[in-house]
């Protein structure tokens, strides 16, 4: 019988090179050695190729978790998500989905899929196992609202609205969700769907602690259905607010250049240049 060839990973520099077989026992502190190498040499793609197979195949027992976490981080700054989903899946599985981290995690390797496999593999689950989870329903949900889906969006949100009436982005995300129902083609009751969405995004604003970027979502939605003297008034509200400021750049949280820019362009299809021109020069897009 022909033998198996051993996998031989190299990370080279002109006169250094080092060499880990992974088939081989090699100790963690050899492995440790090998990770750092090549975290120094900038060989990030090789270096996730080697954590994952380690991780897959259960070459350290003890620091299987560890491995796994780290592949899933090596895999989103070089954006192969392909590669570390498995990863990813199984520290979901292994927290029971409980774990909000492991959940958070999930969520950001499954945003760098070009497919729909994480929110198949969710919707499989809920079907054979009937987990009831939060964090399963907003992210089938999320994934529903971008996809189009909004009545299934709909539906995995209103199972625990009753348990988190008072959370900010449950009452955000079924405004938005409404206002997507109204502005359909061939949608019925428009009116009612419209006065739906403002009420919820009226609830997100007493809930939430930035006062700007809520009277913009509103002033948003009302300009969205074309009733501009509303979205005026609450362009000019969310304009007249202090942002939350960011450590590193005071203008990170601030949607007062978004404010200004719509602002502007219903002033300038009103005729009122004056004014448009006064907003792009006091709040300049950059």
């Amino acid at each position: 019988m022909r033998k198996r060839r051993k996998k031989l990973y190299r990370f080279k520099r002109k006169d250094v090179q080092f060499k880990i077989r992974m088939r081989l026992n090699v100790s963690w502190d050899k492995f440790q050695k090998a990770t750092l190498f090549g975290l120094k040499l900038n060989r990030k793609h090789d270096l996730l190729y080697m954590v994952v197979q380690a991780a897959q195949h259960n070459v350290y027992p003890p620091r299987t978790k560890d491995l796994q976490l780290f592949a899933c981080r090596l895999g989103c700054e070089v954006k192969n998500a392909q590669a570390v989903y498995y990863c990813a899946k199984s520290l979901l599985l292994a927290t029971k989905f409980k774990n909000a981290q492991a959940w958070t995690l999930f969520n950001i390797v499954a945003s760098f899929l070009n497919d729909n496999r994480a929110h198949k593999f969710l919707t499989h689950l809920d079907k054979t196992q009937k987990i009831r989870n939060f964090y399963k329903s907003l992210f089938l949900a999320t994934n529903s609202l971008e996809s189009g889906s909004y009545k299934f969006a709909l539906a995995e949100l209103s199972l625990h609205f009753l348990e988190q009436e008072k959370n900010p982005l449950f009452n955000f995300l079924i405004g938005i969700l409404y206002l997507h129902f109204g502005s359909q083609r061939f949608a019925k009751q428009k009116s009612t769907l419209y006065s739906l969405c403002i009420f919820f995004l009226k609830r997100y604003h007493v809930l939430r602690s930035n006062p700007q970027e809520s009277y913009y979502n509103i002033g948003r939605a009302y300009h969205q259905v074309e009733l501009l003297p509303q979205a005026i008034l609450y362009y000019e509200k969310s304009l007249q607010c202090e942002p939350v400021l960011a450590p590193d750049s005071p203008h990170v949280y601030s949607t007062a250049r978004f404010a200004a820019h719509n602002l502007s362009r219903i002033y300038l299809n009103s005729g009122a240049k004056v004014l448009a021109i006064k907003l792009l020069r006091k709040y300049p897009l950059e």
